[in-house]
């Protein structure tokens, strides 16, 4: 009832089980039909559409929580199902009919019946041969006869033929049959009632076009009359102004003008006008003198601070200058301080020293061949260094020609020994360098060499597409030896004839023909990479509109090839009249407080 009442609500029909819409043919064969149609897809609900199905099923079991049913026909025509033995061949074994051909449903319903259940493949005999039939023909899995049905299958391990038969009950369902006379009657009914309504609805559709052109009328009935009114309120509203001129002119030629009288007072408003507008000027040109000696003070005072503040910059550096002057000598003051006091902790030291070696408590008390001896020595501080340091070196001398000859043998074996050692060990680290170095080089080549000749394509797609713009371009391999660390990719570009190939960077190029640039890089690794998709954002920002129009173009004729993938280019703004095409799609993206909420859209 619920979906009589709501078929509205679906585009295509939805048929009922087929429990309630199955017609047989001949009621004789009504057990052997509901023993086939018997089962979970006979109470079910068939849909031709996936939209439809979803529909029914949001609200039916969502809203209404009701556990139905439901299938989803194929889309394929009954007529291609065939069978697989035609029955002109099965009749020479005793079968007479197929069952498809002894019931009546709609075209949906067979067709999701022979697609999962063979339908089209049942054979239905009153008495058939039945060993001769499973030897001859064993494609057929189900086939009917009297009161049992057989189901053929073949073993997985001996290919062997499985015949499995199974009796049919009685019907439990198709237990009534249908006045085949009454049954045509009430479908011509349903045929002419039909046909009326059929021409009901194009009486309605005429009728309702006749109703759009008595509106058209009306519409046009209306905007002549508001013109019509218009016309007459310009008419009136002319009309009153006819009458008030018509009586300023009776004013007017009822008192007549005294030309002297108004000669004279025009003579002395223009005198009044011309003396105000003398007192302007003069005025003028007081403030403009005045501006002109306020104009020369401010040139001479702003002249002046300007020499002041160079005046006071001097001072500033000089007196920076003296400061740091100051600053450096009180440091070279404190340093001579401190080198001083430590200068005499050290000769006081030192004095004690001498005083316990010599013996002698005062200079005064050496005895005259001490005294003799230190007259002999330098008086300067570096020189006594100099002959302190030349006695030691006679000292360590002489004590090295005392030293024991085995321990120098010794250790110039021990120090041999350890030479040959090093040597022999920079031999073997100096055959592992080697060795690294070839394996370096190879692993070099076999990287190297692949990613040059992908530079080679990338640099000559780059080059075609910047040729199309009338531009120059190349694409390089920047390499630095075995510091990988520093390889990349160099972009040379050109965009005037007059100017040589540089490097792309931020300094020399604008944004546009940076972004002109990338985007052709960019391009050239179309076929390079592998992708489904690629996004480019506001690549056109900062572009003329020319190279804006040329970069359109070519990602158009580039994405539109043959096995290319999907580009997204969003972007704010496009120009006027580009070209598109066929595989072209521009959505737009609207939003706004006053934009219709998204649950609220009827798709």
């Amino acid at each position: 009832q619920w979906l009589k009442e709501n078929k509205d609500m679906f585009e295509k029909p939805v048929h009922q089980p087929v429990i309630v819409m199955l017609h047989i043919k001949e009621l004789k064969y009504a057990p052997q039909i509901e023993q086939f149609f018997m089962g979970k897809d006979a109470f079910s609900f068939i849909f031709e559409s996936k939209k439809d199905y979803d529909t029914f099923a949001h609200e039916v079991r969502d809203k209404k929580n009701l556990k139905v049913n439901m299938v989803l026909a194929p889309n394929k025509r009954l007529q291609e199902f065939k069978c697989v033995v035609p029955l002109h061949v099965l009749r020479q074994f005793g079968f007479k009919h197929m069952l498809i051909n002894l019931v009546e449903a709609p075209e949906a319903v067979l067709s999701y019946f022979c697609t999962y259940y063979r339908l089209h493949d049942v054979p239905v005999a009153d008495e058939a041969q039945v060993a001769r039939f499973v030897d001859a023909h064993h494609s057929i899995q189900r086939f009917y006869t009297g009161d049992q049905v057989y189901f053929v299958t073949r073993s997985r391990y001996s290919s062997k033929t499985i015949t499995k038969s199974v009796h049919v009950r009685e019907c439990t369902f198709f237990v009534s049959t249908v006045n085949e006379v009454e049954r045509a009657t009430l479908l011509s009914d349903i045929k002419e009632a039909t046909d009326k309504i059929s021409a009901l609805d194009q009486d309605l559709s005429q009728l309702q076009q006749t109703e759009l052109d008595h509106r058209q009328q009306d519409g046009n009935c209306r905007r002549v009359k508001n013109d019509l009114k218009e016309v007459l309120n310009n008419r009136a509203r002319l009309k009153r102004s006819r009458e008030s001129k018509q009586i300023q002119m009776q004013q007017l030629q009822n008192s007549p003008i005294n030309i002297e009288i108004e000669s004279h007072k025009y003579k002395e408003s223009l005198i009044n006008l011309i003396s105000k507008k003398t007192q302007c000027l003069e005025k003028v040109s007081q403030y403009t003198k005045a501006y002109h000696h306020h104009l020369i003070a401010k040139s001479h005072a702003f002249i002046n601070f300007t020499e002041a503040d160079l005046h006071k910059k001097n001072f500033e550096s000089q007196f920076e200058s003296i400061t740091n002057e100051l600053k450096d000598a009180e440091f070279a003051v404190n340093q001579a301080k401190e080198d001083e006091v430590n200068t005499k902790e050290c000769a006081h030291h030192l004095m004690d020293i001498a005083r316990r070696v010599t013996g002698f408590k005062s200079p005064n008390e050496l005895s005259p061949e001490t005294a003799a001896m230190f007259q002999g020595l330098p008086n300067d501080l570096s020189s006594i260094e100099d002959q302190i340091h030349e006695n030691q070196t006679q000292a360590d001398m002489c004590s090295d020609v005392h030293h024991d000859g085995e321990a120098i043998i010794k250790q110039f074996e021990t120090r041999d020994a350890k030479i040959r050692e090093l040597e022999s060990l920079v031999e073997v680290q100096g055959n592992k360098l080697q060795n690294h170095e070839e394996e370096t080089e190879k692993l070099k080549r076999q990287w190297l060499e692949p990613l040059q000749a992908m530079m080679e394509d990338i640099n000559s797609r780059f080059s075609h597409f910047f040729s199309l713009m009338d531009c120059t371009g190349e694409v390089s391999l920047s390499s630095h030896d075995y510091d990988f660390s520093k390889y990349g990719v160099q972009i040379r570009v050109k965009f005037r004839s007059e100017d040589e190939l540089h490097v792309l960077d931020a300094h020399r190029q604008s944004g546009g023909e940076r972004s002109v640039s990338t985007m052709m890089y960019l391009m050239a690794l179309q076929d390079i990479t592998s992708c489904p998709f690629r996004v480019v954002d506001e690549i056109n920002q900062g572009m003329d509109s020319a190279n804006e129009r040329r970069v359109f173009d070519l990602i158009v004729d580039t994405v539109c090839q043959t096995d290319t993938s999907q580009y997204f280019l969003l972007t704010p703004k496009l120009l006027q009249d580009l070209k598109y095409s066929s595989c072209v799609s521009v959505h737009f993206v609207h939003n706004g407080p006053e934009l219709m909420h998204h649950t609220k859209w009827s798709y």
